[in-house]
């Protein structure tokens, strides 16, 4: 549990450069990370991991959610997931959303979500090279910010 908390702390470190107000301090916070993960693992869910010579170099998280009320069909999300850049690019990330697609299709799952930061074309190109494709685009008026910038008028 505590190597997942930590990978996924890699994972909030790369995306906070998208997200100014992720709490850095959830994956390591046993009521927040902690919790979240103990619950996929123990069966709420589902956490794979990657293993390279007994380390572990990635991992992904997912469960089955309510699809939209007016939308068919059932769904899982790949909630997050991370791996190591030493070990990019040599397949583990596909390896990991093929296990994900494989219980998610065992569960009876007729789509799997993911969503990603719309600036992170890494994640993005990611996805899409397993299949992905762009379903929605999500956007979000920050209030924080627009009170900042009211300040400073």
């Amino acid at each position: 549990l505590n190597i997942i908390q930590e990978l996924n702390c890699g994972s909030f470190e790369n995306d906070v450069e998208h997200d100014p107000y992720l709490v850095m301090s959830w994956p390591r916070d046993p009521s927040g990370g902690g919790a979240y993960f103990e619950s996929r693992i123990h069966g709420d869910g589902v956490v794979f991991v990657a293993e390279d010579a007994d380390t572990i170099v990635g991992y992904l998280a997912g469960a089955m959610h309510a699809n939209e009320q007016y939308r068919l069909g059932t769904r899982s999300e790949l909630e997050n997931m991370f791996v190591l850049p030493d070990a990019r690019l040599a397949g583990v990330g596909s390896a990991l959303v093929k296990a994900f697609v494989d219980w998610s299709q065992k569960q009876g799952a007729d789509e799997i979500y993911v969503s990603a930061y719309f600036g992170n074309e890494q994640a993005i190109s990611f996805y899409k090279s397993n299949n992905f494709v762009s379903y929605a685009h999500d956007l979000l008026l920050d209030l924080r910010m627009a009170k900042r910038r009211d300040e400073q008028t």
